[in-house]
C-alpha cells in the first residue's frame, strides 16, 4: 500500500524542535486498525489522518497515539492545519476540523502563528493531599509550589495540573510506573501536567507525562495549554488585561525538543468565553 504522509514540527519555528507529527492528508480509505498501526509504526506522540467531512466542517480529523485514538489534541490539530495549507487544500483564513470532541475552529494569522479554539474548560476534582500525588512524578511535597492547587481541568482532554516550586523541581520529575499504575487503579485522574513560573511575567515552563496513552513524555502539549491558562485564571495566578489572560509556555527542553506555545482565555461576568492555543509549524 502506497501512502502519502508528511512530517511536521509543531510549536517551533525551527526544524527538529517542537513536537513531531505525522500527517496523512488522504485517509478516507484507511480503517481504524490501519490508522492505529501506522501511528504505532511512526511512534510519535500522535499522528493525524485527514478525511472527508461528515458534519458540515471542512475536514474530519482523526488523531492517534501509538496506543489509542484521542477525541482531540493540540499539536495534531495545528500541525495538520499547516500541512493542508502548504498543500493548497486550505485557502481561507479560518476553517473547521471535525474532531471526535466536536468542531474545532482553526485560524491562520499574518505573523505565521496558527490558532485553534478549544472547548470551554471543565474543572474537576481538587486533590487536597499533595503527598498523594507528588510520588507519581518522583517528587516530594517540598518540590511542590506551597499552597498551589492540584486540580483536574479539561478543554477536551483531562489533565491533572500540578504546580512545582521552581525549574529545578520540574527538571527532576520522573514518572514512577509502579506508583502511577497503583494510583490509577484507585483514583480518577488525567494525564500529568507539571508547571512552574518562568523568569519573565506571563511565562511558564511545563512538562507533560501520559503513560496511560503511550506517551512517556510530550515535547509540547496544546490540549493541556488551554486548560492550564484557564486554571491560572481560576486560581488567581495571572492578571487579566481587557478581560483576557495570554501566556507563553516553554516545554520540551528536557527532551531536546524545545517548544514555544501561546495560550489565551477570555473571562468575564459570564465566565469563560474563549480558549485559544497557538503555534508556529515547520
Amino acid at each position: 500500500m502506497d501512502l502519502e504522509y508528511y512530517l511536521a514540527d509543531v510549536f517551533t519555528h525551527k526544524p527538529f524542535r517542537g513536537n513531531q507529527l505525522g500527517v496523512f492528508p488522504q485517509a478516507d480509505h484507511l480503517k481504524d486498525h490501519q490508522m492505529q498501526t501506522l501511528a504505532k509504526e511512526l511512534n510519535f506522540s500522535e499522528c493525524t489522518f485527514v478525511q472527508s467531512p461528515q458534519k458540515g466542517g471542512d475536514f474530519k480529523l482523526r488523531i492517534f497515539t501509538p496506543e489509542k485514538e484521542l477525541p482531540m489534541a493540540g499539536h495534531p490539530t495545528l500541525g495538520a492545519a499547516a500541512v493542508l495549507r502548504s498543500l493548497g487544500r486550505i485557502s481561507k483564513e479560518e476553517f473547521t476540523f471535525e474532531e471526535n470532541v466536536g468542531p474545532i475552529k482553526v485560524s491562520f494569522h499574518p505573523d505565521g502563528w496558527i490558532s485553534m479554539e478549544q472547548p470551554l474548560p471543565r474543572f474537576g476534582a481538587i486533590f487536597e493531599e499533595p503527598g498523594m500525588m507528588s510520588p507519581l512524578v518522583g517528587l516530594t511535597t517540598q518540590d511542590l509550589l506551597p499552597g498551589g492547587e492540584i486540580q483536574m481541568v479539561s478543554c477536551g482532554l483531562p489533565y491533572l495540573i500540578i504546580p512545582v516550586k521552581d525549574q529545578e523541581a520540574l527538571n527532576k520529575a520522573r514518572v514512577d510506573r509502579e506508583v502511577y499504575n497503583s494510583a490509577k487503579s484507585k483514583l480518577n485522574f488525567g494525564e500529568l501536567y507539571l508547571w512552574c513560573r518562568g523568569e519573565k511575567s506571563g511565562t511558564y515552563h511545563t512538562r507533560m507525562f501520559a503513560p496511560g496513552v503511550g506517551i512517556e513524555e510530550d515535547a509540547a502539549t496544546g490540549s493541556a495549554a488551554g486548560p492550564f491558562v484557564c486554571y491560572l485564571v481560576r486560581n488567581g495566578y495571572g492578571e487579566l488585561t481587557d478581560g483576557a489572560l495570554e501566556i507563553e509556555i516553554f516545554q520540551g527542553e528536557n527532551m531536546g525538543r524545545p517548544s514555544h506555545l501561546k495560550a489565551r482565555t477570555s473571562y468575564g461576568s459570564q465566565g469563560y468565553s474563549q480558549v485559544l492555543v497557538s503555534a508556529k509549524v515547520v
